[in-house]
């Protein structure tokens, strides 16, 4: 099954040795991140009336920690499936902001491809991809690499706490739910690089926050996220100046790329290699 799933990663003549070693390299970190999270979903399912096949199905086929970890409440207690699907749309409802922040790095594209990079666009590989996409121009093969490994780590490690999830007495006593929380904060510590970054992490927090205590959990991820980037690009613009490449170069050379902007950072790359009037 293995030799199957390698075969269909690599169907494609783009996909040569250097995009497996790329793609093995960014994924590494993002595997070791998923296991004890995913490891935590399979020990926790069990305790909700959720059985070890419907755990790792969830993982393979919804991939997403957020949804599977909101999910199982309602599931214990019987909630009807519209409100269950209703309620992760709204808590991945950031997805749709992922794939449009990475539709221009995409638009050549085949549509396979595309469709099957934003069903596995998760928050630590959005966080990956935009990283990499600012560094350097990266193929569909590559992707689809990063995406599968990461993948299986996921379900993988489901796999195994559903299996652990029958050795451990009261799994909800360690607090294994917790593991997600741990991991996207040190996502966010790995990405804050800056004053800027720092301020608008801050401002989602605190929006996300007071919109769960106000009684609206569902819109306390979507609504501080839109929010706190547009102060974070307003910031930027206003930071960044003038908008003629030579200007930015001149006002501020690091800034873009200090802080991950892709277009800004070219922009600022391409101007300070370029005779600018003076």
């Amino acid at each position: 099954m293995a030799q199957t799933l390698v075969r269909h990663v690599d169907a494609d003549a783009d996909v040569d040795v250097s995009d497996w070693r790329a793609a093995v390299t960014a994924a590494g970190p993002v595997m070791l991140g998923y296991l004890p999270v995913s490891f935590a979903f399979g020990v926790l399912a069990p305790t909700f009336g959720v059985p070890a096949w419907a755990a790792i199905a969830m993982s393979g086929i919804v991939f997403a920690g957020s949804s599977q970890f909101a999910a199982l409440g309602p599931l214990q207690v019987g909630a009807s499936p519209v409100s269950i699907v209703f309620t992760t749309f709204l808590v991945n409802l950031r997805h749709a902001l992922y794939s449009l922040t990475m539709a221009p790095r995409t638009s050549d594209w085949k549509t396979r491809d595309k469709l099957g990079f934003a069903w596995q666009l998760t928050d630590e590989a959005f966080a990956v991809h935009s990283t990499e996409f600012a560094k350097r121009d990266r193929s569909a093969g590559e992707c689809r690499i990063f995406n599968f490994l990461i993948h299986a780590a996921w379900a993988g490690s489901t796999a195994l706490g559903t299996v652990a999830a029958g050795l451990i007495p009261d799994s909800k006593a360690l607090g294994l739910d917790f593991s997600q929380t741990a991991m996207f904060i040190a996502l966010l510590a790995v990405l804050v690089k800056g004053r800027r970054e720092l301020v608008v992490a801050a401002l989602a927090g605190v929006l996300a926050v007071a919109m769960t205590s106000a009684g609206l959990p569902l819109w306390a991820v979507i609504v501080p996220t839109v929010v706190a980037a547009t102060a974070g690009l307003v910031w930027e613009n206003k930071t960044l100046g003038p908008a003629t490449p030579c200007a930015r170069a001149e006002a501020d050379p690091g800034e873009a790329a200090d802080h991950g902007d892709a277009s800004n950072a070219s922009n600022v790359a391409n101007a300070s290699t370029m005779e600018c009037p003076s």
